[in-house]
């Protein structure tokens, strides 16, 4: 077809001429069977194949634009598990919302402590005491205008009780009465005193009943005396203000406060030079000791000797100052 075509065109494109055509063909070469053609025909099939050319080019350049964008392969199977699927992204540039250029502010926020409510403290009242029942029969014993009990060792079913009379039956009254309270004896000691002791224990008794004094402890080396010798002990008090008197049997009293020394809860004493009264074969002597919060004027004359009658006005001037109190009571003689 080539060479049929290529022998109706002169080299510049123009269809030869029929005589041309029908030239006779050199000797020995037959003639192909040619089918002629009109040129419009010709025409025509040269721009049908250049179209189509044309159209299948554009499709296959179309086809790879596309398939950039869109992929419907199926996933690959295998150990390295299936491939993503493209997804088209959106060229355009997503912009952030814009900035509020007055955002709204949190209120301010009060730093200051938060204190709780005051809470009232939870008072934890102590166990009560086994010995409280014996303590308070011995307190309240109301033996007459001239007795007094002092407990010295006492736990709930026993008792060292230390008393002053001036006769023997108040002693035994006692005696009998915390036998049918408690159910069981105390162990009672004591001596019998002079009618000038009495202001002594009345002052010593309202102090242990209306200003609840407890008892505390006062020790002696002798309870006899003879003439010369010194009588020493200690007072076991954690008061601030501690007083120690020596009384008589007319009621009179020397202060000897300032024979006590050391500090702290045990304060001892000596005292030397002490001496009955002449013609006095024994003379009964009391120990009185006072621990208080501040002093008692009346117990601390500036003679260093006192009356009787000052020990009312003592236990006023202790009652005026409050707090706890302490007293404690010896007897001892003089030969």
């Amino acid at each position: 077809m080539a060479e049929i075509v290529a022998s109706k065109l002169d080299e510049s494109g123009t269809p030869k001429s029929r005589a041309a055509a029908k030239a006779p063909l050199p000797r020995g070469t037959k003639a192909a069977a040619v089918k002629p053609e009109s040129g419009g025909a010709l025409k025509w099939t040269i721009v049908s194949l250049f179209a189509v050319a044309f159209l299948g080019a554009g499709g296959f350049v179309g086809y790879l634009t596309w398939s950039d964008q869109w992929s419907f392969e199926k996933p690959a199977t295998g150990p390295t598990g299936p491939v993503p699927i493209r997804v088209p992204v959106d060229p355009t540039p997503v912009r952030p919302p814009p900035v509020d250029q007055n955002p709204v502010r949190p209120p301010p926020v009060d730093l200051a402590p938060v204190r709780p409510p005051p809470v009232d403290p939870v008072r934890i009242e102590p166990p009560p005491n086994p010995a409280d029942p014996v303590l308070r029969f011995i307190r309240d014993y109301d033996g007459g205008d001239c007795f007094l009990a002092m407990p010295i060792e006492v736990t709930a079913k026993t008792a060292e009780i230390e008393a002053f009379a001036q006769s023997r039956k108040p002693f035994d009254d006692f005696d009998a009465a915390f036998t049918k309270r408690l159910g069981w004896e105390a162990m009672i000691d004591g001596g019998e005193v002079a009618p000038g002791h009495c202001a002594a224990l009345r002052f010593a008794r309202a102090l242990r009943v209306a200003a609840k004094a407890s008892p505390a402890k006062l020790e002696i080396s002798k309870t006899s005396l003879k003439p010369g010798e010194t009588l020493e002990g200690a007072f076991f008090s954690d008061a601030p203000e501690v007083t120690l008197l020596v009384v008589d049997d007319s009621g009179g009293f020397l202060d000897v406060t300032g024979k006590l020394t050391g500090a702290g809860p045990r304060r001892a004493f000596s005292l030397a030079g002490i001496s009955k009264s002449p013609g006095a074969r024994l003379q009964p002597m009391l120990a009185l000791a006072i621990g208080s919060q501040r002093r008692i004027p009346s117990l601390r004359p500036l003679a260093a000797t006192g009356r009787a009658e000052l020990f009312a006005t003592a236990s006023r001037e202790i009652e005026s100052q409050g707090g706890p109190v302490e007293i404690a009571v010896k007897f001892f003689k003089l030969q």
